[in-house]
């Protein structure tokens, strides 16, 4: 069920029509995306998130209703990314945060291959996948026969 006429706000709940244009989107493409759509209860949600919307007048204003609306998934894997934080990664202002993948071999065939999160420029992108590929092909020369690829510190990012 896309949003229909039920998850329309309750007319009680002041909310300018471009800050309710902004919600409305944002939760459309949760209930289109979202990992468990088919197990949400969606009228609850809807509920909820519009009431902590009251007094919204500009799309910003509705951004904690959103970051809320994403915390009831409980997916551990939606996350709303604010503009200027979007701004700072492609502009390449958060790239120095990053860390480069890193491997060797452990024993003599068993590779160990360490994949920490990345969430960067385009530019420094470019870089992380190089990085991993040329340790990939170095490590692939010596013959493992088998892999070990660590992703403890990976809590996701940029694909």
């Amino acid at each position: 069920m896309l949003m229909n006429q039920q998850t329309i706000p309750d007319p009680l709940v002041a909310i300018s029509s471009t800050a309710s244009t902004y919600l409305q989107a944002a939760l459309t493409i949760l209930q289109t995306h979202s990992l468990h759509r088919a197990t949400i209860d969606w009228p609850a949600l809807f509920a909820a998130t519009w009431s902590r919307a009251q007094g919204a007048k500009e799309p910003c204003d509705t951004y904690p209703a959103i970051e809320f609306a994403l915390s009831l998934l409980d997916d551990g894997h939606s996350f709303f990314q604010r503009p200027e934080n979007v701004q700072a990664i492609e502009s390449g202002a958060q790239d120095s945060r990053n860390r480069l993948p890193t491997g060797w071999l452990l024993t003599p065939g068993i590779a160990y291959l360490q994949v920490p999160d990345f969430s960067g420029s385009p530019a420094a992108a470019t870089v992380y996948a190089r990085t991993l590929q040329q340790i990939i092909g170095e490590i692939d020369a010596t013959g493992p026969v088998g892999w070990i690829v660590d992703l403890t510190e990976n809590t996701g990012g940029s694909m």
